[in-house]
This record gives C-alpha cells, sequence and structure tokens, in this order.
C-alpha cells in the first residue's frame, strides 16, 4: 500500500488537477446525491473513480511525451486514488490493502464481464472541456459517467447471478 500511496503522491501537480482531482469531485459528488456521505461507503462509485482516473490518465498520456517513471506513476494513480479516499476515512493500514485489492479486482470484474458500457466517449468529452477550462462542464460529464456505471453495478448486484 505504501509504494501505491507514494506513487499517487508523485503525480506533478497538473497530472493530479487533470486526472485524479476531476474524478474525486465527480465521485464524491455522486455518491453523495445516492445517499453515501462519504466516497469510500459506495462500492459502485469507488469503481467508478479507479476507472474515472484510468480513463484520463490515458488521456493524459496520450497528449505528452512521459519518461518510464512518470507513466509508472500515472498507472498507480488510479488505485492510488482509492487509497486516498479510505485514507481520508480513517481505515487502518492492513484495511486499506485489503480494501485496496478488493477494489482492483472488482474494477477488472466489471471489465471481464462487461457490466458497464465503455465510459471513454463520456469521458473524451470531460476531458476536451478540462482542456478548455471548462471545469463546470467536464464535471458535468464525468458525473454522467460517474452515475451510469455506477447505475449498471447496481444493476448487475441486484440480478440473479447464474453459476
Amino acid at each position: 500500500m505504501t509504494n501505491q500511496l507514494s506513487q499517487a503522491e508523485q503525480l506533478t501537480p497538473e497530472a493530479y488537477h487533470q486526472t485524479v482531482g476531476p474524478s474525486l469531485k465527480a465521485a464524491a459528488d455522486i455518491a453523495a446525491k445516492r445517499g453515501h456521505p462519504t466516497l469510500h461507503d459506495d462500492l459502485p462509485c469507488m469503481i467508478a473513480l479507479v476507472e474515472l482516473v484510468s480513463r484520463l490518465v490515458d488521456l493524459y498520456a496520450d497528449t505528452r511525451a512521459l519518461t518510464e517513471h512518470e507513466r509508472g506513476v500515472l498507472d498507480a494513480a488510479p488505485l492510488g486514488a482509492a487509497v486516498m479516499v479510505l485514507g481520508e476515512a480513517g481505515l487502518d493500514a492492513d484495511t486499506i490493502a485489503v480494501m485496496r485489492d478488493a477494489l482492483r479486482d472488482a474494477h477488472s470484474r466489471v471489465h471481464d464481464q462487461g457490466i458497464i458500457d465503455d465510459p471513454r466517449p463520456t469521458v473524451a468529452m470531460a476531458w476536451s472541456y478540462l482542456m478548455d477550462a471548462k471545469r463546470e462542464a467536464a464535471d458535468n460529464y464525468l458525473q454522467r459517467s460517474v452515475l451510469a456505471m455506477a447505475e449498471a453495478i447496481d444493476a448487475w448486484e441486484a440480478a440473479p447471478q447464474s453459476e
């Protein structure tokens, strides 16, 4: 966990401002609208957070020439953002490590089973607004993306599962 957190903390202010910050705001806002006073308490929104940061990191990396180290720091950002949320919730290091691993596995499962629609078009719109310094419009698209992912995960969880 320490390595994950320390790598996320190594993001440049610009990278954080364009990837993690907007994702955290959108996920926390949707979690609150869903009745969760803290983001860490809403698993679908936490999975959506990891996905949003992943997509924004890809877009950020596409626009820059990055060193191998910089790309490694960016690749750690999605789970690093989740670790920051869990740390802010006051959870102990062991619990954070277990929850980080569970989030990583849940995020992979969401993709492997096609539970969510591809958020890249919506996130790309948000990215274009972020690049134009139109934060409110970007936030609107990111919130839509989080909500769509959270609702898809909720529907999947509520559906009867066949073994």
